[in-house]
Order: structure tokens, then C-alpha cells, then sequence
């Protein structure tokens, strides 16, 4: 398989020549800019105002109708790279009172599953990753598909439920000022593991105070003449349902820590909003009220739309 391949042939940790979107968004000074569309997010994300985020969690369900067979973009944009993802920091721009204090220079922690295809037509593949951006150290910038005592990708397939987790340096003992990344694969069946990675941020950049539950478009490098940074195409990612998406965080004069529901705000995505077009290839739902378990609101679904607007 391609993530085995790339295992095989390289010394180094496994890094692929990917990198889900960047960590600057539209600006968070005030309700009014709070953004309702990105080029390649779909999901929801909260915000905690001046209070810390220690911790985002989600569990995503990979979705049984994820298929090779759809996909948008045309040659050379290929292959075709899909991901979901719970993380820190997403949603922090110029605006907002970290990006502003430190230059922009906040950070984005995520794990979750990536989409693969090859090509269209193709069988897809799914397989955890864990990235950091900007990373400690510049060989872990991308989508790293390594684990610690693992010496193989770890592929995940559909129906599996994936609990994804994102804690910031001192919520779990571990290495100083290091960020822990876990995922569990179907935490509820015996025999589950849980994948852990422990990684710091490049010196200067600072936790952000967003918490995002994401179904991604990745961007990658390809090769072919004239294409940018933006050259992947997108797979149908399916019908992906999140459930427990929440934060921690410490509300003003609480001195113990709560969680949260991820599910404040609406993320719909959107490649070319900027020119006026309503093109909307995935969006996001809440749970509905038929949902009798979600009593916290913590969970959502994100839809596949190929072509389609909104």
C-alpha cells in the first residue's frame, strides 16, 4: 500500500509531502467576523475567548460510503486527499487577540484519519495521523502517518470509530512543553489501542484559544507542470459523523476546569467563496432531534455535495 511504501523507503519519520490547511483563518475580533465558510473546512469549531484550551476530543465514525469513485477536481489534481480531524488552534487569525499579541504566530495541533486515493477509481485507504504546525522541529512539518512502538502506518477502514484527542503541555504528565496527540480505534471493542505521539511547537508560537471537529480537504505538492501548493484533488469523504466533540476550557472566576461543546459555530466548505461562487463541496449538520443520545449537543455530521452549492 502507498502509506507503507513511504514507511519503507524512508530513515525518517514518516512525513508526507501534505499539509492540512493553514492554521490562519478569517479574523475572530468580534461576533460579526466569525466565519461561516472555509476553502476547505467543513465542520464546526468553538471559541474561548481569553480563556485557555487544554484539551478537544472527538470521536469520528470513517464513513462507509467514502468512495474513489466521486471525486472533484480534474488533472492534474491528483491524487485525492480527504481527512477528519479534532484539533487546537484552527481557527486563530490576525485578528483575534493571540494572533495579534504574537505576531499571527499561533499554532494548530490535530490527529485524526486521512483519505487516500491514488487515483479515481481507486480503492481508498485511511490511516491515523498526527501533525503540529508550525512543529519543534522542521523534518515533522505535514501529515505524519508514524507512531511511537509502531513500525507500520496504522490503517483504519470503514465503519471504525476513531476517538481522537488533543491535549496541551501539562494537562498529562509527560515531556515538558509538549503536546500529546491520541487516538483510540474502536475504543468501545476489546482489543482497542490507543496511539499516542508527544511533539512541541517551533519556538515563539503559542496555543490558540479555538477547538475545531473537522472534515478536511489536504492540500499536497504534485509534481506536474503549473501546479501549486492547492494541487490534490478532494474524494467523496462521505457521511461523516462526529459525536462527543467538546474542549476544555476554564471559564472566568470557575477555577475548575468544564467541558465544552465544540458545536458553537458552523463551518461549511467553500473553495471559492472569495469570487462569489456558492460551490460547496462538503457542509456541516447538527445531530437533529432525532438524535435522543446527543443531550450535550456534542455531535454532528458532515456531508459529502461534489459539484453541488449551497
Amino acid at each position: 500500500m502507498r502509506f507503507r511504501t513511504i514507511l519503507a523507503a524512508a530513515a525518517a519519520p514518516a512525513v508526507l509531502a501534505v499539509t492540512l490547511s493553514g492554521v490562519i483563518s478569517a479574523p475572530l475580533a468580534g461576533a460579526a467576523t466569525l466565519p461561516t465558510h472555509e476553502a476547505r473546512w467543513a465542520g464546526y469549531y468553538a471559541t474561548a475567548g481569553a480563556q485557555p484550551i487544554y484539551v478537544a476530543v472527538a470521536t469520528v465514525t470513517i464513513p462507509r460510503d467514502a468512495t474513489c469513485n466521486s471525486v472533484v477536481g480534474l488533472p492534474p489534481l491528483r491524487p485525492y486527499r480527504g481527512a477528519y480531524w479534532v484539533g487546537i488552534g484552527g481557527m486563530n487569525g490576525s485578528g483575534d487577540l493571540d494572533g495579534y499579541l504574537n505576531g499571527g504566530k499561533v499554532s494548530l495541533e490535530q490527529t485524526g484519519v486521512e483519505m487516500y486515493c491514488a487515483r479515481r477509481y481507486a480503492t481508498p485507504e485511511f490511516a491515523l495521523f498526527w501533525e503540529i504546525q508550525p512543529d519543534a522541529d522542521p523534518k515533522y512539518d505535514g501529515v505524519n502517518l508514524a507512531w511511537p512502538g509502531v513500525s507500520h502506518v496504522v490503517d483504519v477502514h470503514p465503519g471504525d470509530t476513531v476517538f481522537m484527542e488533543v491535549d496541551s503541555p501539562g494537562w498529562y504528565d509527560g515531556p515538558a512543553g509538549q503536546y500529546r496527540m491520541a487516538v483510540t480505534v474502536n475504543p468501545d471493542a476489546a482489543g482497542s489501542r490507543t496511539y499516542v505521539k508527544w511533539r512541541g511547537l517551533k519556538h515563539g508560537y503559542v496555543t490558540g484559544r479555538t477547538a475545531e471537529a473537522i472534515t478536511e480537504w489536504e492540500t499536497c505538492t504534485s509534481t506536474a507542470p503549473g501546479a501549486g501548493a492547492m494541487s490534490c484533488g478532494l474524494p467523496d469523504v462521505g457521511t461523516a459523523r462526529f459525536t462527543g466533540a467538546s474542549y476544555v476550557t476554564q471559564a472566568p472566576g470557575d477555577p475548575k476546569p468544564e467541558p465544552m461543546p465544540i458545536t458553537q459555530h458552523k463551518l461549511d466548505m467553500k473553495p471559492l467563496a472569495q469570487l462569489g461562487i456558492g460551490w460547496t463541496p462538503v457542509y456541516a449538520g447538527p445531530a437533529g432531534p432525532s438524535d435522543q443520545y446527543d443531550t450535550q449537543h456534542t455531535a454532528f455530521t458532515t456531508y459529502w455535495n461534489g459539484w453541488g452549492s449551497r
